[in-house]
């Protein structure tokens, strides 16, 4: 089963190997594949962010993604990217256990992010549900979407 062969690890170090081989992938994904503009991929949240990498046994970087906190235990999951030559291989499924592990052990309430269209029912498939309306981001729709770990938080749009 590929997620015994996988390790995941987690830093908010901007400096640190595992910063940068997010960043290597997510540069790949964005920029090179899905022709992002230049620079898109980095933002003024990098420092903020707990940033997770998974790698396999040869210690090669094979997806990423990222949380931030946005208030009151709050979160956002940001910059999921799995590298062309590792789809399907089911680390989205680990990429998202590893996240709702992390926040639920911060005390986290809930998670929003901001899927691509095409990756909804993924999303759905991990309990995520949408809110409101499609968007245009760049050049690739997008659906806002939404998980609640505590059911009597009243669900509600977070603050971006």
């Amino acid at each position: 089963m590929i997620q015994e062969t996988i390790q995941a690890k987690w830093t908010t170090d901007t400096q640190s190997k595992i910063y940068h081989d997010s960043i290597n992938i997510r540069y790949n994904v964005f920029i090179v594949e899905q022709k992002f503009p230049e620079g898109s991929d980095i933002d003024a949240l990098e420092e903020e962010s707990e940033h997770l990498v998974l790698y396999n046994q040869k210690q090669e970087p094979l997806a990423t993604a990222r949380i931030i906190e946005l208030e009151d235990h709050w979160y956002r999951i940001e910059r999921v990217a799995v590298s062309k030559s590792a789809r399907k291989l089911g680390l989205g499924k680990i990429l998202i256990q590893q996240i709702e592990e992390r926040v639920l052990k911060n005390g986290g309430k809930a998670i929003t992010l901001n899927s691509e269209s095409e990756a909804i029912g993924f999303y759905e498939k991990h309990g995520y549900n949408k809110i409101g309306a499609e968007y245009l981001d760049y050049h690739i729709m997008h659906q806002k979407m939404i998980k609640i770990f505590n059911p009597s938080i009243n669900r509600r749009e977070c603050n971006d």
